[in-house]
């Protein structure tokens, strides 16, 4: 196969990255979030690519440019309580906030992280075939519900293969990048770097080693947004009515500023979910009942294809009520020629709580 590098412009989202998210909120109004009852817990995801999915729909014509085949991948999501002096936080005057009564608002937080990892084969015009394995690590310190899920800190490390499709060729490359999000009361500072290699670069080349940082310092009014890296956390907190939508501001390294995002309840409903471990009992089978959420950017003309998420909405047997994220789906684009690659479908199959 020819390989040829192409431009990256670190402006651009991570390829798998959730979208910005939300909460009941808008414009600069602060934030307010249900309860998810869950202090620490391990959710686990099968990973596929699907060609069509709600109103995501592989482009007809794809295959004239290249081919592709995504293998069975694997996301989790870890939450547990830590140290407001863990090294990443222990700095932001967020922790020095007073409640009314004169106390530390912030008494405890929340560590999230998690891991994604999926192979990924491409072939162009019949050409050797070219496969790297897809991952993308996010870790995001944050404040509990009774603050609105306010984020203190951010990180994503990814690498990942970036597809650019033109009138008369297709190219593909390696992108590595990392950005942190340091969080203050009054104001967010982003530091992020990235480079592009030729797929056929070795591995222990694919490094920042030489990549200039990209930092910027943005306003920002403490609870008015959520940082994208607890979006799929944080969309278990939104009680929106079905068929109603909210608009809310959230944070990404993609963007220089907040960005509004529309979450819409599309429908209740319910599905036959099997988990292959539910707090050590193998392969529950219960039907459970869902809000079935759509989200995307809520900007005319720019709003994008939008991802969906199916959020538990009650207790079904020995499957608690903690708002489990029962499936999430996000739509592959290709960059140059925007044409869809259908979606990944991320489904759950493992909760361990505590």
């Amino acid at each position: 196969m020819k390989k040829r590098p192409i431009a990256f412009f670190i402006a651009v989202l991570a390829a798998f990255s959730a979208i910005l998210s939300g909460c009941s909120c808008s414009g600069d109004s602060t934030l307010s979030f249900n309860s998810i009852n869950a202090t620490a817990e391990t959710l686990s995801y099968t990973v596929k690519q699907v060609d069509d999915y709600g109103s995501i729909k592989k482009s007809a014509e794809l295959d004239k440019y290249f081919t592709f085949e995504y293998s069975v991948g694997n996301y989790t999501t870890k939450l547990e309580e830590t140290s407001k002096s863990d090294e990443e936080i222990k700095n932001s005057d967020i922790l020095e906030i007073k409640d009314a009564k004169g106390d530390a608002l912030i008494d405890s937080v929340y560590k999230l992280t998690t891991d994604f990892e999926i192979g990924l084969t491409i072939t162009i015009n019949g050409q050797e075939p070219y496969f790297h394995t897809e991952k993308i690590t996010t870790k995001a310190y944050i404040a509990k519900q009774g603050a609105g899920f306010a984020p203190l800190y951010a990180k994503e490390d990814a690498e990942y293969t970036v597809i650019s499709v033109g009138s008369d060729s297709t190219e593909i490359a390696i992108v590595k990048s990392v950005s942190e999000t340091f969080y203050n009361k009054d104001e967010y500072r982003t530091v992020k770097k990235a480079k592009s290699f030729a797929t056929d670069a070795a591995p222990e080349t694919i490094t920042l080693e030489g990549a200039d940082a990209q930092e910027t310092t943005t306003d920002y009014t403490f609870r008015s947004a959520i940082d994208n890296a607890e979006l799929l956390f944080a969309i278990r907190g939104l009680k929106i009515e079905e068929k109603a939508s909210e608009t809310i501001q959230a944070v990404s390294s993609g963007y220089e500023a907040p960005q509004p995002i529309k979450i819409t309840n599309t429908a209740l409903a319910e599905k036959q979910f099997t988990l292959k471990n539910y707090n050590g009992a193998e392969n529950v089978t219960e039907t459970i009942k869902y809000s079935s959420l759509s989200f995307s950017l809520d900007k005319t003309n720019a709003s994008g294809t939008p991802q969906y998420a199916s959020v538990q909405t009650e207790e079904k047997g020995n499957i608690k009520n903690t708002c489990l994220l029962l499936e999430y789906v996000k739509p592959l684009i290709t960059y140059g020629t925007f044409m869809s690659m259908g979606a990944l479908e991320f489904t759950l199959n493992s909760v361990i709580t505590n």
